[in-house]
């Protein structure tokens, strides 16, 4: 629940990852980069980590995903009624943002959606490289992680793309996005895989006319480690939740942030100054290393 009481009911955030078993976090100031509930409790939000125990083939990951899910919020709701069922927010990682754009294809229920380093369509997943093989080659290709995890492990197609296009098809959130209406925040490390399916996530979306947000952090991988761009993150994605999901009824100021053009760089130095005084370390993990587009 939020560090500090909210007036009327609380939104919550959900935090989710399809097929594991959530346990209570071992000690409460543990550093974590991605999901961190404490900054989203300290903002004003109740925050869910449901368990969503699934198998891996012969079962689809897609299939269900959603009632699963909102089986497990509805009960949270009927349980504490102090909770707001009308502001509720997805926020997935990886597999957990894979799982939030399945989700985004089946039921409306959720204000919006944030999904971190995602799969969306698992034709180009199957026989992607990694971009650290394509840029050194000397360490062998790359794919054959991808094709197994497509086929028997959380991918769960059981076979290569041309033995069940239909199975692909049904289970890559791309090729659904025509169902999809629920305001969508993607964020993508430069240097993770598939960071084209990102792009042809929001590409999908933006051609739709609909409500998408996407964050390309250059320089970093599967997750954020730069001190500054992990604070440049959760800015956005408070941002992102005053404007979809507040936690009352006008958003306060201070999570707004200031517009993204001046957020994207530091401030500019006098030219003497900035020959006399190199960056901070702040400024080299802001300075260039996103790309914000908004539709």
């Amino acid at each position: 629940m939020p560090t500090t009481p909210v007036a009327g009911r609380t939104p919550l955030v959900v935090l989710a990852y399809p097929g594991r078993l959530e346990t209570p976090q071992r000690d409460p100031a543990e550093f974590v980069t991605e999901l961190n509930f404490q900054q989203l409790t300290a903002a004003g939000y109740a925050v869910l980590r449901p368990s969503l125990p699934r198998p891996f083939y012969p079962a689809e990951p897609a299939a269900g995903l959603a009632d699963q899910l909102l089986a497990v919020v509805d009960q949270a709701l009927r349980e504490h009624p102090e909770l707001d069922g009308d502001r509720l927010v997805y926020w997935g990682h990886s597999f957990g943002g894979y799982g939030g754009l399945a989700v985004a294809t089946q039921t409306r229920r959720f204000r919006s959606i944030i999904v971190q380093a995602s799969v969306a369509n698992l034709f180009q997943k199957w026989g992607e490289f990694a971009p650290w093989n394509r840029a050194d080659p000397r360490w062998g290709t790359s794919m054959r992680p991808d094709q197994g995890w497509v086929e028997m492990s959380q991918g769960g197609m059981g076979a290569p793309p041309w033995a069940d296009p239909d199975r692909y098809a049904r289970n890559s959130p791309l090729l659904q996005a025509d169902r999809i209406e629920t305001p969508i925040l993607i964020m993508k490390g430069e240097r993770d895989t598939g960071l084209g399916q990102s792009e042809s996530m929001y590409a999908a979306l933006w051609r739709q006319n609909k409500d998408v947000r996407l964050i390309t952090w250059w320089g970093e991988g599967h997750t954020v480690e730069s001190p500054a761009n992990l604070r440049e993150m959760y800015r956005q994605i408070l941002r992102w939740l005053a404007e979809t999901a507040p936690p009352s009824a006008g958003p306060p100021h201070d999570l707004r942030g200031p517009a993204i053009a001046e957020a994207s760089f530091p401030p500019r130095r006098p030219r003497s100054a900035e020959r006399r005084l190199p960056p901070t370390s702040g400024d080299r993990g802001r300075a260039g290393l996103r790309r914000v587009d908004d539709q």
